[in-house]
């Protein structure tokens, strides 16, 4: 009887109790894990340029794997030791195909930084940082040569420290995430046209052609040698018929020799009659916004070869190594990191601008404001700077093969009165 009336009063409550016990099991599977177990979380930031993913590490559980002694504090010179050790033997961890066939081409560091993924801090030189709030940044970035159909990533890091891998795979403004084990170490990602092609640089407004003057150099060079031998004869002073014959033999022969060799080494000058019209700030807006939005276009390219062919669209003469200095420092987030932000929004404005009477250029005071983002370690970072400059433009000369000579505006000074990050 006793048995009974416990059955009937305890059993209803336990199968109550039932899923709330089923839940608690679901949620504390975890702890199952070794102690020391840390998910690994990453990002794989596709634009059109270029392919970088980016892992990070729980600090004390990458220094228990490599063996290092383990501290509350960890200084520069432990930091130092860490980068190098897990750069050695982390940098064959990621794997990655575009459109099946596998990238080599990579360049890979090793960074530390503070906080979480999404909130993340950067390290200050010689900065100590707390164990357990910092995490090891391992970064591999991939130059893209076309923007691929598929991205296949594989990753060989798991092990019983870190067991899993958890990866968002951004392009744009979109994102997709996976989840990759010991058991599944592959993730293939599928463009369905979310990522595109950059659009081309920016037209600059074309000038007009110069006005030339051709000279027949070979005509030109033929008739002052028969004026030489014409003025030697004169000076022998001879009388007759014979000196007359000798200047009417000498005359036919210059008239002669220039109409033949009137299409020998020609060459062309511009001409010294030509009118410089004054370039109005309007124009002069209309000229300075296309060439400095494909000053930060360079930038969208990884390999500074690269960066350097795209400048010299824009830039002329001794000027190009001081903008790519200045430049790359403004849009660069750290030293260390070498992650740099790409330039989304540019706003110029021409103030006044004075032009030259004797050749064609003009200098301007300029303002313009660039907006740079880039998505790493899981949020975005901005970069926004404003200049004030005086800024030279000249019609600098381009060689052509089919049309000759012609000229493109291109900047050739740069006098920055202030610079403001905002």
């Amino acid at each position: 009887m006793i048995r009974e009336t416990f059955v009937n009063k305890v059993a209803p409550r336990a199968s109550a109790l039932r899923p709330l016990l089923v839940v608690c099991c679901l949620l504390t599977s975890g702890l199952c894990l070794p102690a020391s177990a840390a998910p690994v979380r990453a990002y794989l930031y596709l634009d059109p340029n270029t392919a970088r993913f980016e892992s990070l590490v729980p600090l004390a559980a990458m220094m228990e794997w490599l063996g290092e002694p383990s501290a509350d504090m960890v200084s520069a010179d432990a930091q130092q030791r860490v980068r190098e050790a897990a750069a050695q033997k982390t940098a064959g961890w990621l794997g990655l195909k575009l459109d099946g066939e596998e990238s080599t081409a990579a360049t890979f560091r090793a960074v530390i930084v503070k906080g979480v993924p999404g909130r993340t801090e950067i390290l200050k030189p010689d900065e100590a940082v707390p164990a357990g709030e910092a995490m090891l940044g391992l970064v591999w970035e991939y130059d893209l040569a076309a923007v691929p159909e598929k991205v296949e990533i594989t990753w060989d890091g798991f092990s019983e420290t870190f067991p899993r891998l958890i990866t968002s795979v951004i392009a744009g403004s979109q994102s997709e995430d996976c989840e990759l084990n010991a058991g599944t170490r592959s993730y293939e990602w599928v463009n369905r046209g979310r990522l595109a092609l950059r659009s081309p640089l920016a037209e600059v407004p074309p000038l007009p052609p110069a006005r030339m003057i051709r000279l027949p150099l070979g005509s030109i060079l033929w008739t002052i040698f028969c004026l030489i031998l014409l003025a030697t004869q004169l000076r022998k002073r001879r009388k007759g018929r014979g000196i007359f014959g000798r200047l009417m033999i000498t005359l036919v022969s210059m008239v002669f020799g220039a109409a033949i060799l009137w299409r020998v080494a020609p060459v062309r000058i511009k001409s010294p009659w030509i009118h410089v019209a004054p370039v109005p700030p309007d124009q002069a807006e209309r000229i300075l916004a296309p060439l400095l939005r494909n000053v930060y276009r360079a930038f969208d390219q990884r390999e500074e070869q690269a960066i350097y062919d795209v400048l010299e669209r824009s830039i002329g003469g001794e000027l190009l190594q001081k903008i790519y200095l200045q430049i790359i420092n403004s849009l660069t987030l750290d030293a260390q990191d070498s992650t740099r932000a790409r330039v989304t929004d540019l706003d110029v404005r021409v103030d006044s601008v004075q032009t030259s009477s004797r050749r064609r250029s003009f200098r301007a005071d300029v303002q313009w404001t660039a907006l740079g983002t880039v998505g790493h370690w899981g949020h975005q970072h901005q970069r926004v700077n404003r200049y004030t400059a005086k800024v030279t433009v000249e019609a600098v000369p381009v060689a052509s093969e089919t049309t000759g000579p012609s000229f493109e505006w291109k900047i050739v000074g740069l006098d920055v009165q202030q610079e403001t990050r905002m």
